[in-house]
């Protein structure tokens, strides 16, 4: 038997395709590619036809991000290069978070009454209705946790102007009540009330889910998408889908709204925090300016000053350059003497900022501090002291405490040899006036520290 060559094969003149004998074997179908078009083009009517639209609603907001792009200080540089402040990119991301909080979500929904949904059934699948397209309203009486909790479904029947059916998704209720009437269920008190009595669609059942608030925030969460427009932007888009449109835009707005009233009440905390230490410093200031001008009061009769000479005047108005240097160094040793005390007094608190301490770092420190803590508060309402970001938080808190600690010793240290200083050269300077009476320098040394009260 001859053996073909595998080389000729290869080189084989390939069979012409007859075309109209393979479309022939198909025509044969015709009628079914006709019948299974006219299948798909019915199915298509119907799933465009009773399919919810989905509209994508989106807003934008603008974070007010102050500290971008302000330097850190000296002493936090290494902290820096560690990772542990990650300034204003990092803050971005928190706000991110708090967008989407549970507490955020929660006050939306209890707000927005958005737990209890009405549904309309219609020829072939049931509707979400919303708002204005509600004919009734219900008004529950205990919105308490039990109430929150409560997973439910009841429909409601109006057979009149005045009168409707109500029963639950068992049947085993089915009472007829009057509009206004107070019903008692099983998850609290409710009265019926219809939005316009003349345009009631009688005999049309409206289906009243109740769902619990943690199913429905978690919902909110999971629909809700922010994000940034720009990496080097404070710029945040939300963005929400949902069939009913009036409703999507009702939801980011009192986000929206919720968020700024939080945002505005953080803020007013550091001023609150101020205020009350300004209210402790003037009740010691008080007492202070009145031990002052008693003492001007006995030293003046003691030594029986009446005017001041010349001679004096003249004295003083040397020594007056060194006299603003100690008031200024005793002023300043004083307000970080009170902050050192505040701090070591008052632990967690917002620490009192502008008033007047001449150490940037120490001021800045402060500032730093103050948004770090309305920050992890913020967050801790939506999460837990285990978070991370928590935990993280309160270590450079801890970080930013020691260092004002710190910062405000190594001030005081610095003040007290400046005094110390200033008190040399002023003594040494009063040496050489031989001719000034000594009752007028002790005078002004008691007017210079009332001087220092009435500042504080």
């Amino acid at each position: 038997m001859k053996k073909e060559n595998p080389i000729d094969y290869l080189f084989q003149e390939e069979k012409p395709i007859n075309i109209r004998e393979f479309v022939e074997k198909y025509l044969n179908y015709w009628k079914w590619f006709i019948v299974s078009l006219l299948i798909a083009f019915i199915l298509g009517i119907f799933y465009l036809r009773y399919t919810p639209n989905q509209f994508l609603v989106t807003t934008t907001i603008l974070i007010d991000n102050s500290e971008k792009g302000s330097k850190m200080p000296t002493d936090l540089s290494a902290f820096k290069d560690l990772g542990i402040f990650s300034e204003a990119q990092k803050s971005i991301e928190n706000e991110l978070g708090i967008l989407k909080s549970r507490t955020l979500m929660n006050l939306v929904v209890k707000d927005l009454g958005i737990n209890t949904t009405f549904y309309t059934k219609g020829r072939i699948n049931t509707v979400e209705i919303y708002k204005n397209k509600v004919p009734v309203k219900i008004n529950f009486l205990s919105k308490d946790s039990t109430f929150y909790k409560t997973d439910t479904t009841f429909t409601i029947n109006i057979i009149s102007g005045s009168k409707f059916v109500i029963k639950d998704k068992d049947d085993e209720i089915n009472n007829e009540h009057s509009f206004g009437e107070t019903i008692s269920t099983k998850f609290g008190k409710m009265i019926v009330t219809p939005k316009n009595s003349t345009n009631l669609p009688l005999n049309k059942e409206i289906q009243v889910v109740v769902s619990p608030l943690k199913r429905v925030s978690e919902g909110l969460r999971s629909r809700i998408t922010t994000a940034l427009i720009d990496k080097n932007s404070s710029l945040i888009t939300l963005s929400l889908k949902d069939p009913i449109k009036l409703k999507a835009i009702d939801i980011l707005n009192d986000l929206i709204r919720i968020y700024n009233e939080n945002a505005v009440e953080d803020k007013s905390k550091i001023g609150k925090s101020t205020n009350s230490f300004l209210n402790e410093r003037l009740s010691v200031i008080q007492k202070d300016l009145s031990n002052a001008d008693r003492n001007i009061e006995v030293f003046k009769k003691t030594n029986k000053l009446t005017d001041i000479t010349s001679q004096a005047t003249l004295a003083v108005d040397a020594n007056a350059k060194i006299e603003k240097q100690i008031f200024d160094i005793k002023t300043q040793l004083k307000l970080a003497n009170y902050v050192s005390n505040y701090l070591n007094n008052s632990s967690d608190q917002l620490v009192p900022a502008n008033l007047g301490l001449r150490d940037g770092t120490i001021s800045l420190n402060a500032e730093n501090y103050n948004k770090l803590l309305l920050e992890r508060n913020r967050i801790l309402n939506g999460s837990s002291s285990r978070n991370p970001v928590i935990i993280n938080l309160d270590n450079q808190l801890s970080q930013l405490r020691s260092s004002i600690i710190q910062g405000l010793e190594n001030l005081k240290s610095s003040l007290n040899i400046s005094l110390q200083d200033a008190l040399n050269q002023k003594y040494r300077a009063n040496s050489q006036i031989r001719d000034v009476p000594q009752q007028e320098t002790q005078y002004r040394d008691i007017e210079r520290d009332q001087k220092v009260v009435e500042t504080l």
